[in-house]
């Protein structure tokens, strides 16, 4: 009686192609990857410091509104100027803005236009203070050189300034919205120095301070 087909001849052969495989595995497949392939590459982060990182988050359309410097500009249609001599000839018209003025403080740097110069000049602003009558005043000094003041002194409907320069001194006189740029010189040009600004008191007045009071006691 024949017995059942040995199957250790299948295992045997299953075995030597197993051994095959591993075989072929080892020496076809590199035993290490390359050590390109096992980085993983990372974008580049640059390193910003907190401002360059808050900057580049705002869009172009999202930035500050930059701060103008200048509170009066020349214009020659202005109806509503204030009152000036017959006799200055060389004042120059100018709209200014009065929210700009009331909004400076100690450090602020603005320009200030004077058109028979055609030329601006920086402020420096040093000094602002509220007066007991409600006008603020500001003080300041030329930025290219300090020995030349600036004043100014805003009111309700009210604005003047003193402007030293190298070329002279302007005055500004204005009133709620607009002002003319005045050459001091211009001021005083028609002033007569011979006539006294005070008045001595009469023998009569000096003699009726000396009488006795009359007064009931």
């Amino acid at each position: 009686m024949k017995g059942k087909p040995s199957s250790k001849p299948i295992i045997v052969v299953v075995a030597i192609m197993t051994v095959i495989v591993l075989a072929v595995i080892f020496f076809y497949v590199p035993s290490e990857l390359d050590e390109k392939d096992l980085k993983v590459h990372v974008p580049e982060m640059k390193s910003n410091t907190p401002s360059e990182i808050v900057y580049n988050q705002i869009s172009p359309k999202s930035k500050a509104i930059e701060f103008d410097p200048v509170i009066w500009r020349a214009n020659d249609n202005v109806a509503n100027m204030p009152h000036l001599r017959s006799d200055i000839t060389d004042a120059e018209p100018v709209s200014y803005e009065r929210n700009l003025i009331s909004n400076l403080s100690i450090g602020s740097t603005i320009e200030v236009l004077i058109p028979q110069l055609n030329e601006s000049l920086s402020i420096l602003i040093t000094s602002s203070n509220l007066l007991s009558s409600g006008n603020v005043s500001f003080k300041g000094h030329l930025i290219s050189d300090q020995l030349f003041s600036f004043v100014m002194t805003l009111g309700k409907n009210t604005m003047f300034a003193t402007i030293g320069t190298p070329e002279g001194i302007y005055n500004v006189s204005g009133n709620k919205d607009s002002a003319w740029v005045i050459p001091a010189a211009s001021l005083k040009k028609q002033m007569n120095t011979d006539i006294l600004d005070y008045r001595s008191k009469s023998e009569l007045e000096i003699r009726n301070e000396n009488l006795p009071s009359s007064g009931n006691r």
